[in-house]
């Protein structure tokens, strides 16, 4: 039987699962699925994420779930739902029974679709996971979905990021969440929270139960807002996961958090990243680190520690016995920290994962910390190898290119009536007569070679083309440079050597046909000198090649993310020593830090690129949810094998 397009869903054996992420569903679309959904009786999972279903869309695929009986898991994400197909979906939350994971991100659902879904919510009695990151909601929506939070008994994750929320629906959720004892993920990144209602958040931890994982990063919490967390810490029993990045906590707000995990028996993972930590808030961590018998992971990435706090923290894991993994990246240890840290490698036991990449190391800190991997049999290197900060390609071209078609005794002939020798290149003609070397720019030259002064049509061809090339190539060597301040000028650099590159392809030949017959029409009867002829092909080549790695680069950085690749892009090869068999190695291929990104509305302006989304599934982290996101990971740092950067 078809329905719409989607006889599949009911076949006599149907699938279970259906991802149709991405393509170009549109209401008809939606609607025909929608009544698939009515009688099907086996499909658990479906993903329509990256489609236009829009309202009407959404409000079909609504009223199936309140009939459905079997779906689990319902991706709707940037479908341009907005607040009337969110409003339908909640009053389906109300009735549907089966329902465990929504996702509803980048809609523009607004406040009045957050209403919508908090009184569902109220209701519901089987969702546990409900995404709504980047809908626009601000404090009113919070508000009602705090609300919902008091009586919800079964949610157990919520993704509030890249929203509007400020003090208002912060302080809401606060309050909500001293009663709530179901959640335990709360994701607020990329909010408006203030240094207040992150003390209201911090005074809910403190008699929360629940609650393991939470997430304020890219907000405004600020020293205050640090501190107070703190404190909470200390008391709270549950949190297994604090991600503080970017909220301007500084030294002082490091050092009461330090304080707090000599005490605290539960966080195992704490991202302080981009918070303009110094030397004093490293020391207060690496003390902290000595006690401390729980936490495994500690992302310093991006802030200003030097050698000072390098020392501390190479001190404090000697003696910790927990530590896994510690992310030190864009900090400025020089020799002396990565020194004391090899030093400590040898004798800790338990890190696997130590990233010092971007920082002052230079060679002696390198072979120390490279003297320590012999003795240390648990951690691995993790070796960068620059690209050079110029295209190579590029810069024998540069020259070649100039000197080959700009000098006129490269292209040189004798003429069979006399002794003179003739010259030319791309801009002059010159004779030698009786010793005498007489040069002329080809305008003028042409009236006294041509009764009627026409110009040779490969000289108005070729100096159009030629020149034009090589003036891009200069201009792309340029780029280049600057590059080393703005990155995504690679691509920039790519698109002038492509249009180079063609105008060289064109004229080059057209100049060598061409001199050629020149050279015969004026009787030449001895080649003195071809050298220009032989650079044709050598510089398309190379110009052919630089044009390659600049659109190398600027892959590597939209794939990888790895800083600035027109100047420091980077092959990786892992080698890990393990007993019995020293070191081996084999290449690996480097996944996207999304951790260390800037926060933007990345779920509003990533519409018109749903590949990007689907180069990254994330399985919620959830025991009651199967489902499998299409987006950049949140809090989720990949699985790596054990390594050391530098």
């Amino acid at each position: 039987v078809c329905v719409g397009g989607f006889f599949f869903l009911k076949l006599k054996t149907p699938p279970t699962t259906l991802n149709l992420a991405g393509n170009q569903i549109s209401v008809r679309g939606g609607e025909a699925l929608a009544e698939a959904l009515k009688v099907n009786k086996t499909l658990t999972t479906l993903n329509l994420a990256w489609n236009q279903i829009s309202i009407r869309g959404g409000e079909a695929l609504a009223k199936a779930l309140k009939v459905n009986k079997t779906l689990t898991t319902l991706n709707l994400s940037v479908n341009l739902i907005s607040v009337g197909g969110s409003e339908a979906v909640a009053e389906a939350l109300k009735v549907n029974t089966t329902l465990t994971a929504l996702e509803l991100g980048g809609n523009q659902i607004s406040d009045g679709g957050g209403e919508a879904l908090a009184e569902g919510l109220k209701v519901n009695t089987t969702l546990t996971t409900l995404y709504l990151r980047s809908n626009k909601i601000s404090d009113g929506g919070a508000e009602a979905l705090a609300e919902a939070l008091k009586v919800n008994k079964t949610l157990t994750t919520l993704y509030l990021q890249s929203n509007k929320i400020s003090d208002g629906g912060a302080e809401a959720l606060a309050e909500a969440l001293k009663v709530n004892t179901t959640l335990t993920t709360l994701n607020l990144s990329e909010n408006l929270i203030s240094v207040r209602r992150g003390e209201a958040l911090a005074e809910a931890l403190k008699v929360n139960k629940t609650l393991t994982t939470l997430d304020l990063s890219w907000n405004k919490i600020s020293h205050e807002g640090g501190v107070a967390l703190a404190e909470a810490l200390k008391v709270n029993k549950t949190l297994t996961t604090l991600d503080l990045r970017s909220n301007e906590i500084s030294d002082g707000g490091a050092e009461t958090l330090a304080e707090a995990l000599k005490v605290n028996t539960t966080l195992t993972t704490l991202d302080v990243s981009w918070n303009k930590i110094s030397d004093g808030g490293g020391v207060a961590l690496a003390e902290a680190l000595k006690v401390n018998t729980t936490l495994t992971t500690l992302d310093l990435y991006g802030n200003q520690i030097s050698d000072g706090g390098g020392v501390a923290l190479a001190e404090a894991l000697k003696v910790n016995k927990t530590l896994t993994t510690l992310y030190l990246r864009r900090n400025e240890i020089s020799d002396g920290g990565g020194e004391t840290l090899a030093e400590a490698l040898k004798v800790n036991t338990t890190l696997t994962t130590l990233d010092l990449s971007w920082n002052k190391i230079s060679d002696g800190g390198a072979e120390v910390l490279a003297e320590a991997l012999k003795v240390c049999t648990g951690i691995g290197i993790h070796t960068e190898i620059p690209i050079p900060k110029i295209p190579i390609p590029a810069i024998p071209n540069f020259g070649i290119g100039w000197i080959g078609f700009g000098v006129p005794q490269w292209h040189q002939f004798r003429r069979y009536t006399s002794s003179d020798k003739e010259y030319y290149g791309l801009w002059s003609y010159c004779q030698d007569q009786n010793v005498t070397k007489v040069c002329q720019r080809w305008p003028t030259a042409e009236k006294e070679l041509y009764n009627n002064g026409t110009r040779p049509h490969y000289v108005s061809i070729t100096e159009a083309l030629i020149t034009m090339g090589m003036i891009l190539l200069t201009l792309g060597l340029l780029v280049a440079v600057i590059a080393a301040l703005i990155p995504l000028l690679v691509f920039l650099g790519a698109a002038i050597g492509i249009f180079s590159f063609i105008l060289l392809l064109i004229g080059l030949p057209v100049f060598g046909r061409e001199a050629n017959s020149l050279s015969k029409e004026r009787g030449d009867v001895q080649y003195t000198h071809r050298y220009g002829f032989w650079l044709f092909v050598p510089v398309i080549i190379l110009e052919f090649l630089a044009t390659m790695f600049w659109i190398g680069a600027g892959i590597l950085y939209e794939l990888y993310g790895f800083g600035n690749v027109s100047t420091r892009g980077y092959y990786t090869l892992d080698k890990v020593k393990r007993p019995g068999n020293g070191i081996t190695g084999k290449p690996r291929t480097p996944m996207r830090p999304t951790i260390n990104r800037a926060p933007s509305s990345m779920y509003q302006s990533f519409a018109s690129l749903p590949s990007i989304m689907q180069a990254t599934s994330v399985r919620l982290n959830t025991p009651q949810s199967q489902m499998v996101y299409n987006r950049p990971p949140i809090l989720s740092i990949p699985n790596r094998a054990p390594y050391l950067r530098i």
